[in-house]
């Protein structure tokens, strides 16, 4: 069976590098009918941050990527570790280190003077010194061969080769007793069971670290997939100066969970191009369209660009799609937990309207907090001059005529029929009966029931506000150039 996992350090909340690691793990495990785990890596608790864990969780959940089982913490396990690392002392493979911070920092100095690659010189390598892995004032240290090279096949990089003599004789267990990721990483991913380790291209240098460590306890290694940067449009490595957020800024800004993951998806891996198929290389999947066509195969390895006015566009796409009350529920829970505007609008919307009300905004929405400033002239008609009333080189005569026609033939419609059909039906025969252009009948109308001048069409606004509000708003326009 197929095993993935994904293993955050509690260290803040997750970003677009750490989900997208999860996504492609996730994808691969649910693909291919496997499992994922979720994995806290939290053995350096000088850098845990509180609350980190429920927010890496939050990000999960928001996205949809349940993970199989309970969460695993690391900081739970320091026996095993321990264990490990006393077999790997017994059995020569590493040993233990007494060197001093002090020494340790000089000899860091002293090499970076020299223009030397800053590495342990193998103090204590051949000292045998027997202490207990984990004794205060020392630490484990692995022992890297001097010659030869470590090889392997990376899913997504292909053949890798790194020179021995250029790898550092790695503490894996510190003095506090806690082990580093290169050995807590290894241990768990056996103890799991882990056949395929996904994740980001930062961490291919330490896999020969973690292939010796395999081959020294004589365990078997999993197949590894490194996956390529995320970098800004600047082509540097992705940061907040390129408008990324943590992923959970983007579940308050109003990103909906479907568009954000689709988005994330493509970071790095394409979709299979079908000659045959009319859609083929179309950005817009869903969920079981991702799912179906990823494969590690089709992971770039050149970095992948994260623009986000792209996810915005893609955000409005999705929202385009929802049909109107599924807007109207995903906005309910939205203003409830992150936009006050927006949950009062919605309370001053009468629910009769409500249904128009957000068919006039949703083609213009891009994100969930568009809703509020795009529909607040709904409830409250903004202040605006009279001279907005003018279409083009017309004047406020024009628009003066042009009002009260359209006042006295919304008066007589039913409120049963006041509708978009019977509406512009009324109004193109007003049209033709005064001669009058489209914009010029048009434009007051639509300034005098939105008050703004990049708004909706009128009738469709007329019908959101329904007969006595339309009208109410005309008569106010009307007063405004008496």
């Amino acid at each position: 069976m197929i095993v993935t996992r994904f293993a955050p350090s509690p260290t803040g909340e997750p970003h677009i590098g750490n989900i997208r690691t999860a996504l492609f793990a996730w994808m691969f495990a649910k693909k291919n009918g496997g499992e994922f785990f979720v994995r806290i890596e939290d053995t350096d608790k000088s850098r845990e941050i509180p609350g980190a864990v429920q927010a890496i969780v939050e990000s999960l959940e928001w996205l949809g990527l349940n993970y199989d089982k309970n969460l695993i913490f690391q900081s739970e396990r320091l026996k095993i570790y321990k264990s490990y690392a006393d077999k790997l002392v017994k059995s020569g493979w590493a040993y233990t280190c007494t060197c001093s911070e002090e020494r340790l920092a000089q000899l860091r100095e002293e090499q970076i003077k020299r223009k030397e690659p800053p590495m342990y010189d193998g103090n204590c390598r051949n000292k045998n010194i027997f202490r207990n892995a984990g004794t205060k004032n020392c630490v484990v240290r692995l022992k890297i061969p001097k010659d030869g090279a470590t090889e392997f096949t990376d899913i997504v990089r292909g053949a890798v080769r790194f020179e021995n003599k250029l790898i550092d004789d790695q503490v894996i267990l510190k003095s506090d007793g806690y082990p580093t990721y290169h050995l807590a990483n290894v241990v768990d991913d056996y103890e799991m069971v882990v056949t395929h380790v996904i994740r980001g291209e930062d961490w291919l240098s330490s896999t020969p670290k973690h292939l010796l460590i395999y081959k020294y306890l004589g365990l078997q290694p999993p197949v590894f997939a490194h996956l390529p940067m995320i970098l800004g449009k600047d082509k540097s490595k992705l940061s907040k100066r390129h408008g990324a957020m943590p992923v959970l800024e983007y579940k308050r800004a109003g990103f909906l969970a479907d568009a954000f993951l689709n988005y994330i998806a493509l970071l790095g891996w394409h979709p299979v191009e079908n000659p045959d198929c009319r859609e083929a290389g179309r950005e817009m999947l869903s969920r079981k369209e991702i799912i179906e066509q990823f494969s590690l195969e089709r992971v770039q390895k050149s970095g992948a660009v994260f623009d986000p006015e792209k996810l915005t566009w893609m955000n409005g796409m999705y929202m385009r799609k929802l049909s109107r009350a599924e807007l109207f529920e995903i906005l309910q829970r939205f203003g409830a937990q992150y936009d006050e505007s927006a949950k009062f609008v919605l309370e001053k919307i009468p629910e009769k309207n409500m249904d128009r009300a957000i068919g006039l905004v949703q083609e213009r929405m891009r994100t969930l907090m568009d809703f509020a400033p795009l529909a607040r002239f709904i409830i409250d008609l903004p202040e605006y001059d009279a001279d907005m009333l003018i279409y083009k080189s017309a004047d406020l005569t024009l628009a003066r005529q042009a009002l009260t026609a359209l006042k006295k033939i919304l008066e007589v419609i039913p409120e049963q029929n006041f509708t978009s059909d019977r509406i512009e039906n009324d109004v193109s025969s007003l049209i033709t009966e005064e001669k009058l252009s489209i914009g010029a009948v048009f434009h007051p109308l639509r300034i005098a029931l939105t008050g703004l001048k990049d708004s909706p069409g009128p009738v469709e606004t007329a019908t959101a506000l329904g007969k006595a509000e339309s009208l109410r708003r005309i008569t106010h326009a009307l007063q405004k150039i008496r």
